[in-house]
């Protein structure tokens, strides 16, 4: 287990929610301004979308709202999506724990990423933290249920965020979304679906009882049950926020997977 660098909530998707989940622990670094991505795979047979979002909905009927036709280029785009987050979770803690370069495409590229092994730093969305990641015991080591309380404040955050109007945002930019997932070599996949999908392999972390032992064989700590350390990137950092963070934003997650699949 990694220092800590918790984010409050972009929750203009999961995407963002998805990004602090992994980001709780990683080793403190600086982020580069150019996320370097793989290069493109060859162009997939166009496929139906299982949760289709289409910018077009009247999802939230504002006669103030811009067209989808006016949305920026991707990579223009970071000026007007910090504006729209600034507004949804404030904009001191925006530039206080955002990485406000590249924000679609490190969303994306981590939110991709939550069911694998690891998660590359590098495409993190998130400025490090400050504190350590605590222990308890000698003999036995598991992790301190105090550590949870570093997460606490993020985590009331991402809570209190209002769905719909993260949601509406979301709707708003899908085709920049869709873009950076397409850069990202997926062809002609869709990224709702693949947000879905990672919502709904959060939502069955397993949950253990009794404390959490810890092993730390080389420079990080992990899970002492090979199992627990079997898991996923995403999985594993469920279970290190603590079960009462875990709980609120298993609750945050079923929310979301109900707004994103709704038919429009």
């Amino acid at each position: 287990m990694k220092k800590a660098t918790p984010w409050i909530v972009l929750l203009l998707v999961l995407g963002g929610l998805a990004a602090w989940y992994y980001s709780a622990l990683q080793p403190t670094q600086d982020h580069p301004s150019v996320v370097t991505l793989p290069p493109a795979g060859p162009d997939l047979p166009q496929a139906q979308a299982e949760f289709p979002i289409d910018p077009l909905s009247e999802l939230v009927p504002d006669p103030d709202t811009p067209p989808p036709d006016s949305l920026p280029a991707l990579n223009e785009s970071d000026g007007e999506i910090s504006e729209q987050l600034a507004a949804l979770v404030g904009a001191e803690m925006l530039g206080s724990y955002f990485v406000l370069e590249q924000v679609i495409n490190r969303i994306v590229a981590t939110v991709d990423s939550l069911d694998s092994r690891q998660v590359a730093p590098l495409v993190l969305p998130v400025k490090p933290a400050a504190g350590t990641f605590m222990t308890q015991g000698l003999d036995t080591l598991s992790i301190h249920p105090g550590n949870a309380q570093r997460y606490a404040p993020f985590v009331r955050i991402a809570a209190t965020v209002d769905t719909a109007q993260a949601v509406e945002l979301y709707v708003r930019y899908y085709p920049l979304f869709q873009e950076a997932y397409a850069e990202l070599g997926k062809g002609d996949d869709y990224f709702n679906d693949r947000l879905v999908e990672i919502i709904d392999h959060l939502l069955a972390t397993p949950e253990p009882e009794g404390p959490l032992e810890l092993v730390k064989p080389e420079a990080v700590y992990v899970f002492a049950d090979p199992e627990l350390e079997a898991l996923s990137a995403g999985q594993k950092l469920m279970l290190r926020i603590g079960s009462s963070n875990a709980a609120v934003i298993m609750d945050k997650l079923t929310e979301l997977r109900v707004a994103l699949t709704q038919p429009r």
